[in-house]
């Protein structure tokens, strides 16, 4: 599917067949119409041309008896008298023949002429009887052809209503409600018909699979996570026990619970908030700060890691960004973003960079730091790391990204993925909202 088209709705694609029948409908009407028309109209031209012909014999024969009397003046009378009865266009006695049969045809522009021979006359004459045809576009048929469509407009425009009654009933409405029947919120109704009852049933499974198989990887990574952590604590504790009370080793022993406990508790701690942060709303408590500091934190928090995967870790700022943000939320953000760069550092080489710069842009009024690494990269489509169970790791569960967005959105700014330009790896820029100062005149 091609990203620039806009796709139509299932109604717009049922309004557009309806259109294309009802046009087929109505030019294959005009064309009946025209064809049957024309052979109507060859059908009235020839029976014109018989009436014309008999007219004319009868001019003939009526002229024939007033040329035998002789009569001054009568020929014309009865010519003119004629024209009127028989609802010809003109009479015409001439005594050269337009062709050597008996009855000549002629048309000229619509007027068609019949001659016809005078008989028993001492000279050879003709009689030439003219009268308009008739058109083919008459009254008549332009109504008829009205009357032949208003009947298709009608069966139409109540087929049209008739369908989206059905189709709001049959289709789009259960079309609209399969997500509510498939996580469980509704029930498919009876008159749903059996395909889209059918998906229902199947979508209902695959989301009962998924938040199975989401809550099974979930639970697996952080009971994990948790474990690690309770290892060293619970080690610790073990070695307490075997010692007498009030011994120098017991105490040395508790001196080492203590940074066992000081150390992974805050951690567990975290990575329960974490987990909770991608189910529900992220409250931040801006104040006025530095957010270069807040990044550091975040460096200093994230040194080790570092060192261990041999990863330069190196902050490109011109000078200190003073804005209002949550340092404490925000840093969460920065550990997150760092962690992975360093992660995914790891993952490609032995060795590896990442780094991060800040700058304010005034132009577009907002702050932006911008975590580069040189490792493998993100997807061809980048949004999609913003996905639970879609990590870009080897392990991981793409919480992270989750709840990073969650929190710089909190803040009214973006997250934005993307393809590194300064490193061969990816980036990922954290953009936040900086208010205009009003100065005040003097």
């Amino acid at each position: 599917m091609k990203v620039g088209h806009k796709n139509k709705s299932l109604k717009d694609l049922l309004a557009l067949s309806w259109l294309v029948s009802g046009s087929l409908a109505l030019v294959t009407c005009a064309v009946v119409f025209c064809v049957l028309g024309f052979i109507d109209y060859q059908n009235t031209q020839s029976r014109f041309e018989d009436d014309l012909l008999t007219k004319s014999q009868t001019v003939a024969r009526r002229l024939a008896g007033e040329l035998l009397l002789g009569k001054s003046g009568a020929v014309e009378s009865v010519a003119s008298g004629l024209r009127s009865d028989l609802n010809l266009s003109k009479i015409t006695i001439s005594q050269s023949p337009i062709c050597q049969a008996e009855s000549c045809v002629t048309d000229k522009g619509g007027l068609l002429t019949i001659q016809a021979k005078i008989p028993h006359t001492a000279a050879v004459t003709y009689v030439d009887v003219s009268a308009v045809k008739p058109p083919f576009f008459t009254a008549k048929r332009f109504s008829l052809f009205f009357l032949s469509i208003i009947p298709i407009a009608l069966v139409l425009g109540f087929a049209l209503a008739l369908q989206r009654y059905f189709m709001s009933r049959y289709v789009f409405g259960p079309i609209s409600s399969l997500v509510e029947t498939s996580t469980g919120t509704d029930t498919p109704k009876d008159h749903w018909p059996k395909e889209i009852k059918d998906i229902s049933d199947r979508l209902s499974s695959s989301f009962e699979n998924r938040e199975q198989a989401v809550f099974g990887q979930m639970a697996r990574g952080v009971i994990h996570d948790v474990r690690t952590l309770l290892h060293s604590v619970l080690s610790a504790t073990s070695l307490v026990r075997e010692q007498e009370t009030g011994s120098d080793k017991r105490n040395q022993r508790l001196e080492t619970l203590y940074r066992a406990c000081d150390t992974n508790l805050p951690k567990i701690n975290e990575l329960v908030d974490l987990t909770l942060d991608g189910s529900r709303d992220i409250t931040v408590t801006p104040k006025q700060a530095n957010i270069i500091e807040t990044l550091k934190s975040a460096v200093r928090t994230n040194e080790t890691l570092g060192k261990a995967k041999n990863v330069n870790v190196e902050i490109r700022s011109a000078s200190d960004l003073l804005i209002a943000h949550d340092p404490v939320q925000l840093e969460r953000v920065f550990t997150n973003l760092i962690k992975n760069a360093i992660e995914s550092c790891s993952e490609k080489s032995s060795t590896g960079d990442v780094l991060i710069t800040a700058s304010l842009n005034t132009a577009r009024n907002h702050a932006q730091v911008t975590v580069h690494d040189s490792g493998k990269g993100l997807p061809s489509v980048p949004d999609k790391v913003f996905r639970l169970l879609k990590s870009t790791k080897t392990h991981g569960s793409g919480l992270g990204l989750v709840v990073s967005r969650k929190i710089v959105e909190a803040h009214g700014g973006e997250l934005i993925p993307g393809h590194s330009k300064e490193l061969p790896g990816a980036q990922f820029e954290v953009r936040l909202p900086v208010p205009t100062m009003e100065v005040s005149p003097c």
